[in-house]
């Protein structure tokens, strides 16, 4: 898998990617540090930012104090669509962007089709995690539940109320 490396550095990362920079990766990271990235996940998020069509914030990348999942072997990130656009409201709020990816999901699972998760997919994306507060993606190489054209896959669900208590956390 091809990696690039995150640092506290306002470059961009990939000629492809122009709404993200290193930087960005690198704070969203806890704590805030240098790590190699999966470039499936740089194109990623870009494509994220493209399907959502406004600003996107990279909200957790590399965790390597967490007991278990892919941010603490560097290989996922967490996003979710910003709260505000330059002062004013974004076209759509938070909730809704997280209901859309979980419906384009679930479309790709039933086969009716997603250009999203197929666009995903292409990039090299495996792991796709529909949350509360989040879209969650990741390159895992095992922990799989489905196959596709472009190999093994995960869809889950996952959801906590205020206290931490988990309240789903399930294949899709």
């Amino acid at each position: 898998m091809e990696k690039v490396k995150i640092t506290a550095e306002h470059k961009q990362l990939l000629p492809s990617v122009e709404n993200f920079d290193s930087y960005e990766f690198y704070i969203a990271a806890n704590p805030d540090h240098e790590f190699d990235c999966p470039v499936a996940l740089i194109v990623a998020a870009q494509i994220i930012r493209n399907w959502v069509g406004f600003s996107v914030s990279i909200t957790s990348t590399s965790r390597p104090h967490d007991t278990f999942g892919f941010h603490r072997t560097d290989e996922a990130i967490d996003l979710l669509s910003a709260s505000t656009i330059h002062g004013e409201p974004p076209p759509k709020e938070p909730a809704e962007v997280l209901e859309e990816f979980k419906e384009e999901c679930l479309s790709y699972i039933s086969g009716t089709g997603s250009k999203l998760i197929e666009d995903l997919r292409k990039a090299g994306v495996t792991g796709f995690g529909v949350e509360q507060v989040c879209i969650h993606l990741d390159c895992r190489t095992n922990s799989f539940g489905r196959r596709d054209a472009y190999g093994q896959y995960m869809v889950f669900e996952y959801k906590q109320d205020k206290n931490g208590k988990i309240l789903v956390n399930k294949a899709l």
